[in-house]
């Protein structure tokens, strides 16, 4: 059994990261939307799908910033060592 507590929408605009936590639904909530039938149902997993795509997007380009990052902060420290010995 997955128990997930709370689900987080998180947007990336203009270099900022956006977070908003979603309300679990109630065990009604979720039989009125399977209830709603196949096109809501079909919905509810697209829009969740989208999250998970939108998420993908910002670790992609974190990952991206974090290998930049490393990347300079070694050339850095090799620019430090170089003045040291000086």
């Amino acid at each position: 059994m997955i128990i997930m507590k709370d689900i987080i929408i998180i947007t990336f605009k203009n270099g900022v990261v956006h977070m908003e936590k979603l309300k679990r639904l109630t065990k009604k909530e979720i039989y009125e939307l399977y209830e709603a039938g196949p096109e809501a149902v079909g919905e509810a997993i697209n829009y969740l799908i989208d999250i998970i795509n939108n998420q993908q997007k910002i670790i992609d380009a974190q990952q991206k910033e974090i290998i930049q990052l490393k990347e300079r902060v070694k050339k850095l420290e090799e620019q430090v060592n170089k003045n040291s010995k000086n």
